[in-house]
């Protein structure tokens, strides 16, 4: 509630008027027009990465790629070349070629 000065005189501006009641009435819109609910969902980054057909640690092109993910970005401790380089980018994945990817989890990739 507010109050307000109107020709010398202060009087009450309700906000609510209806109360907090529920709306019962159903407006009948325009049928032919389709939701806008796909508006964002565009392709994002990671597909485009993996379209490109190239490895982002050793540069391999045209070569089949795997994603390294990882579940947090906090847990990587940043002595390696590559979790560097995903801390840099800001990023819990990686597009690596087969060979990229088995050095990784072999801990020989640096």
């Amino acid at each position: 509630m507010e109050y307000t000065k109107k020709n010398g005189k202060f009087g009450k501006v309700l906000f609510y008027n209806n109360g907090f009641r529920r709306d019962t009435k159903v407006e009948s819109g325009n049928p032919d027009i389709v939701a806008r609910i796909f508006e964002n969902y565009g392709r994002n980054s990671l597909i485009k990465r993996l379209q490109a057909n190239r490895c982002e640690w050793c540069g391999a092109e045209n070569v089949p790629l795997e994603i390294h993910h990882i579940r947090k970005l906090k847990d990587l401790s940043g002595r390696k070349q590559w979790e560097i380089a995903m801390i840099g980018r800001k990023r819990k994945t990686m597009a690596l070629c087969i060979d990229c990817h088995d050095k990784l989890h072999a801990g020989k990739l640096d």
